[in-house]
């Protein structure tokens, strides 16, 4: 599901883009040089952190921030399965299906059955961080998937690349 985070982040934006805008238009509007400094400053900041969110997003030890739920420039689809096969097969044929979607793995942990990968920037998506781990629940492989994107909700691909993800893992396990 959809974090309630992409409602702030998309008032944040609003708020620095027009916190922008009302600076660069300030002697037109007719407004204070220190208000118009300040809402400059406010506009400025807000640009730059989600600017460094979104660099720092394909950093291996920022995914905990990136996926905690006060992360107000994160929007996130989770979906757990379950499948009725060995974990350490489930874990290969999930990498094997990654890399035939031409997903970048960041991390692959056999140990911890982790892994981390993310989509390339494209011209309608900043990319995506996808996350999965598998446990072992009655002898099944339960994925627990999470597709996160720092980008306004309605550009966000995360359930499409769950839906993707999941097509392609059912696809490669019918013999």
């Amino acid at each position: 599901m959809m974090k309630r985070q992409s409602f702030y982040l998309s008032i944040l934006l609003i708020f620095g883009i027009t916190a922008s805008c009302v600076y660069s238009f300030r002697p037109a509007l007719n407004i204070s040089s220190t208000l118009g400094v300040s809402m400059g400053i406010t506009g400025a900041t807000l640009g730059m952190l989600y600017f460094i969110n979104g660099l720092l997003r394909k950093t291996n030890w920022y995914h905990e921030i990136f996926r905690n739920k006060f992360n107000p420039f994160s929007t996130s689809y989770d979906l757990k399965k379950k499948y009725d096969l060995e974990r350490v097969l489930m874990f290969e044929k999930i990498i094997e299906v990654l890399h035939e979607m031409n997903l970048r793995i960041k991390k692959q942990d056999l140990e911890n059955y982790k892994i981390i990968a993310h989509t390339k920037m494209r011209s309608d998506s900043w990319g995506e961080n996808i996350y999965i781990e598998l446990n072992e629940v009655n002898n099944c492989s339960e994925i627990s998937f999470s597709s996160v994107a720092s980008q306004m909700p309605p550009f966000s691909k995360n359930r499409e690349n769950a839906d993707k993800v999941f097509e392609a893992i059912d696809k490669s396990l019918i013999i």
